[in-house]
């Protein structure tokens, strides 16, 4: 499905009209906004094993553009000569530069990163590298803008489109004062959250060992 299908069938909902087509596009995007900044995202906005490369004598690198909420742990990449395979954790920044400050951390001895910290708009690795270190990490990532894209993973047909579709048509019906518009995409809206997010929690749950639960 591409925008001009999502706003034609909003168009449909809203009592076959064949105007506002702006205005709709403007509202599809506004719910992708308000979707994108809910608690639960989709495993379609997860972007796996990215590969990040921290240069040597360098603690911060940039936050990808597109970065919404990391998934899980950060890990080293075993191509590095002699390095092991193993998570580094995430820990507050704060805590981080307090700890990794002692000297004992900034000797001759080859230093590598050992924990990494997210800030407002980049990733902090600490102690100070003596070596380029590369990891491998997952994170959410916004799905391409409608403003400039004639579809994106929100509108993919299995991705229940519906649910975009259905957010975008309910603040179209409520701005028009339309209520038989509105139940009706209430009605989709229910639907299509039943859809995408009863899986969603079901793959949220399988990620996480629980003691004596995951057998």
């Amino acid at each position: 499905m591409n925008k001009g299908d999502a706003v034609l069938r909003i168009q449909q909902g809203l009592g076959f009209r064949s105007d506002r087509a702006a205005e709709i596009i403007l509202a599809l995007q506004e719910e992708q906004r308000d979707l994108e900044s809910g608690k639960t995202l989709p495993k379609f906005l997860l972007k796996e094993d990215q590969l990040i490369t921290v240069p040597a004598s360098t603690q911060s690198v940039p936050l990808p553009s597109d970065f919404l909420r990391r998934y899980g742990n950060m890990r080293r990449v075993p191509a590095i000569v002699g390095d092991k395979r193993g998570d580094i954790p995430w820990v507050d920044y704060d805590a981080a530069q307090s700890f990794y400050s002692a000297p004992q951390f900034y000797s001759n001895y080859v230093s590598k990163p050992k924990v990494v910290s997210e800030r407002a708009a980049s990733l902090w690795f600490s102690p100070l590298s003596t070596q380029d270190a590369i990891f491998s990490w997952s994170y959410y990532a916004r799905a391409a803008s409608l403003s400039d894209n004639t579809t994106n993973a929100w509108l993919d047909d299995g991705n229940v489109p519906e649910l975009l579709i259905a957010g975008a048509g309910l603040r179209m019906a409520a701005d028009m004062r339309n209520q038989s518009a509105v139940a009706l995409f209430g009605a989709m809206q229910a639907a299509a959250r039943r859809a995408l997010y009863g899986e969603e929690f079901q793959h949220e749950a399988d990620d996480y060992l629980v003691m004596g639960g995951n057998r």
